[in-house]
């Protein structure tokens, strides 16, 4: 069947915040659309969760993540729904299915064949009983809507995306892909380049998110359907300024005499990391790196670790752009571990609480990289105590103590202590 072709007319609303959740519960709604917010009943409505637990220090948002709008096919009812995975889930978008609309514990995610896994809450219920939902092939992330093409019968699923540098797309798109059967999806293809909230073009003064796809004349009541003209509906957000990494690092100018601005008139830039660190590179910056080495603008890179470890993957770090910028000429200041000033505060904070002086020789430094934790601990004269289930963890984590011993002795420094989780 060819692929059917809609117009796309872009309506654009006002938006001011979004609510972020880790786990998807169910609501019951009333008469004309109102939620009650009733009691929890018995069962409990869950209709999706992680397989584990979070981490109070964890640094991102971990789970499942906005789901699509619900949509009807042959008596069940369906809905699109983003997870970042981790510890055997893989990231990417499962589909979920409820037979029944009206009972919210009939939801139960695919799992590749059938659609057999019931949410398990990970405070209250057995987690061995967990199962990882299977992603869906060519969706890549959160879904903004799911609509019908009533002529084909095909479904449409749009998506808000970042930059991509093969088609030298900078500021972001909007992509879509169309399904027969909810399950079995195309390639994406771009509909409209533009500012995204993963635009990485600090030159921004809007940008577009939470796209869907509507049309007025549809005769389903909640527009999941559409005829050859449909309309694209986008949260418009404000926003001014420029830095280098996500939002939850703001707390790090906080109180500063340090201005955010564009990158035509900043005086040096500050990098805390990756604005996407589960998808982007610090290849991905290129092109910005460029414009700042271009101007000879010094960075300083507040978290000097190339990776970490996060439920049980490698992620870049800060480090990792600031030594790219390193290798196009441009100069960096580094502030944290290893370098003495971090160690000093740190030092200063601890004694102060304790209203007395601390030896070197009573101090532990905990980490999990050789290159910052353990050598800033050697260089401030305090024992170092590695955690082998972190970033080195391919290396350590199965091999033998005396392999472990080994492993230590060929790096640049060794600590004084290992241990395999930070637990006690």
């Amino acid at each position: 069947m060819p692929t059917p072709v809609a117009t796309l007319k872009a309506r654009r609303a006002d938006a001011w915040s979004v609510c972020r959740a880790r786990t998807l519960s169910s609501t019951r709604l009333g008469g004309g659309g109102a939620a009650k917010l009733s009691q929890p009943v018995t069962p409990r409505p869950l209709v999706a969760a992680p397989p584990y637990r979070q981490d109070v220090d964890q640094g991102r948002h971990r789970g499942f993540f906005n789901p699509s709008n619900i949509v009807e096919k042959d008596g069940a009812w369906y809905a699109l729904i983003a997870t970042t995975g981790g510890e055997g889930q893989k990231n990417g978008v499962c589909l979920f299915r409820s037979t029944d609309i009206k009972d919210a514990t009939t939801w139960r995610a695919f799992d590749g064949q059938d659609f057999t896994i019931p949410a398990v809450d990970p405070y209250r219920d057995d987690l061995s009983q967990a199962r990882p939902c299977q992603t869906l092939k060519e969706l890549p992330t959160t879904v903004g809507s799911v609509t019908r093409h009533e002529a084909s019968g095909r479904w449409l699923a749009l998506f808000h995306l970042g930059p991509d540098p093969r088609r030298n797309i900078a500021g972001g798109r909007v992509a879509y892909s169309w399904s027969d059967d909810l399950i079995r999806w195309s390639p994406l293809r771009p509909l409209l380049v533009h500012p995204t909230m993963w635009s990485k073009d600090c030159s921004d003064r809007a940008r577009y998110g939470y796209g869907a796809i509507a049309d007025p004349q549809s005769r389903s009541r909640n527009f999941e359907t559409t005829g050859d003209t449909a309309y694209l509906f986008m949260a418009r957000m404000h926003v001014t300024d420029c830095k280098l990494g996500p939002d939850r690092d703001l707390p790090l100018v906080a109180g500063l005499d340090a201005p955010e601005t564009g990158p035509a008139e900043a005086s040096y830039v500050l990098c805390t990391g990756l604005f996407d660190d589960e998808a982007d590179t610090p290849e991905t910056y290129a092109e910005l790196l460029a414009g700042f080495a271009a101007r000879g603008l010094t960075m300083i890179c507040a978290n000097p670790d190339l990776v970490v470890e996060r439920g049980g993957r490698i992620v870049p770090c800060a480090g990792s752009v600031a030594l790219a910028y390193e290798e196009i000429g441009g100069e960096v200041i580094y502030a944290g571990k290893p370098h003495r000033p971090i160690y000093d505060v740190a030092l200063a904070l601890a004694e102060e609480k304790r209203g007395a002086t601390i030896a070197r020789d009573r101090i532990c430094a905990i980490g999990d990289a050789i290159r910052t934790d353990i050598a800033g601990a050697a260089e401030f004269g305090a024992a170092g105590l590695m955690v082998l289930a972190g970033i080195h963890a391919q290396d350590l984590m199965q091999a033998s103590w005396e392999e472990r011993h080994g492993w230590f002795g060929r790096q640049t420094h060794r600590p004084a202590y290992a241990m395999p989780h930070l637990v006690w």
